[in-house]
């Protein structure tokens, strides 16, 4: 409790100002308080309260004003807790009158921008409203959607798209289990092909070193025709039996009992 404050008999004694955009002043000779707005014009709250102790001379407890923002203030004291509620009205008048001389000063300086920028500024308002709007729209639609796809798509048989997203990750999984198993069998293609092409290497190659061989016995004069016959023969065995023609083969079996002989 204030030791020696300033006390009021009415609240007319005190003048309010409210100046647009600073904090409110109570005013009166001896006294100054000021209010500060913080925020906002509406960032406080004013209200009136009775002391617990009566002060000495007086024959009944004191009322005060409090303005509540980050702490409270005491504003004023007064006799009556009457004179007290009409401080308060006193001061929401004058701060109500301060906001509506601001829009009005917003307003005039809007009306003398160019049509341009005012019609980009009102403009940019509505586009900033839509914008707000739907987003609001959005979340709530978004978070009534996810409440409601489960009975939805127990009664339409239609996966939610959790469970569709998790039977697409499934099938990719499948598909790449698919892919990996088929790596071996590809590979034993690719090692037989490659087998295959070796072989069929080693029988041209054969058939070419063998035909000039029997091209050049066959020209032979009839005087060497024995020895080279006995080399021809040797050279027909030492061919692998899966290259040998039809022919050769036919010559080996020919030859076997002259040998034998």
């Amino acid at each position: 409790m204030e030791s020696n404050p300033t006390i009021f008999a009415a609240a007319s004694d005190i003048s309010v100002d409210a100046s647009e955009r600073g904090p409110i002043r109570l005013l009166a000779p001896g006294f100054a308080v000021e209010i500060a707005s913080g925020y906002g014009s509406l960032s406080y709250s004013l209200r009136s309260l009775d002391e617990v102790d009566t002060r000495q001379g007086y024959e009944q407890p004191l009322s005060y004003v409090v303005a509540d923002h980050s702490g409270s203030k005491t504003v004023a004291h007064f006799t009556t807790r009457e004179e007290a509620d009409k401080l308060i009205e006193m001061i929401s008048a004058a701060r109500d009158l301060g906001a509506k001389r601001k829009a009005e000063d917003e307003a005039e300086a809007r009306k003398k921008l160019n049509p341009f920028r005012r019609t980009l500024f009102t403009f940019a308002e509505m586009l900033s409203a839509a914008v707000l709007i739907g987003f609001i729209g959005s979340g709530a639609a978004n978070i009534g959607w996810n409440l409601a796809s489960p009975v939805v798509s127990r009664i339409t048989g239609v996966p939610t798209p959790a469970e569709q997203y998790s039977m697409e990750r499934a099938d990719s999984l499948d598909q790449i289990d698919e892919v990996v198993n088929a790596v071996p069998f590809i590979m034993n293609r690719l090692r037989d092909a490659r087998i295959s092409g070796q072989s069929q290497k080693m029988v041209d190659s054969s058939n070419t070193q063998v035909s000039p061989e029997l091209i050049r016995m066959q020209m032979l004069p009839s005087a060497a025709a024995d020895r080279e016959t006995h080399d021809r023969q040797q050279i027909l065995k030492h061919i692998p039996p899966f290259a040998r023609t039809p022919e050769q083969t036919a010559e080996l079996d020919a030859a076997q009992p002259a040998t034998e002989q």
